[in-house]
């Protein structure tokens, strides 16, 4: 099991009702961000926690993995292709939201340069990130009680 950090900022609440993360294939430039990419890597039973809003919204755990699938229609289209990889995900809303400032900056700081954080603890942008074991582990046992 692998746990990942989606930055999903005004796709949170229609990616959300579908039940899914979606990104395109290519950028404007065809290039394949890596952000991007790592939806192929998310499998069956990976966890996700999904940022919008300077708020972990909810805790998701991936039901299927990634397929190449048409852009859904109520994702907003301004920067999207109509071609992407879409996985599955079993969303559970974070009551309430936990705010990034109640993740420790220590916590922030220690990530690899692939993971979701700057090196000054702040959020990167791009969609999808990979999170170390410790990381995710601490999380989830961290904040149990406000993802169940």
């Amino acid at each position: 099991m692998s746990y990942w950090w989606v930055n999903q900022g005004k796709s949170y609440r229609p990616e959300r009702r579908a039940g899914i993360l979606y990104a395109p294939l290519f950028d404007a430039a065809g290039r394949r961000p890596v952000h991007w990419e790592a939806l192929a890597a998310a499998v069956v039973g990976d966890v996700v926690l999904h940022y919008a809003d300077q708020h972990i919204r909810a805790v998701g755990t991936v039901t299927q993995a990634a397929e190449d699938a048409p852009r859904p229609y109520d994702l907003p289209n301004d920067r999207w292709e109509d071609r992407g990889r879409l996985v599955r995900v079993r969303y559970i809303d974070a009551e309430p939201p936990i705010h990034r400032e109640e993740i420790p900056l220590e916590r922030r700081l220690g990530h690899p340069a692939t993971g979701p954080f700057q090196g000054d603890g702040a959020v990167k942008l791009g969609y999808l990130w990979p999170l170390t074991e410790d990381f995710g582990d601490w999380f989830t046992s961290t904040f149990a009680s406000r993802t169940r």
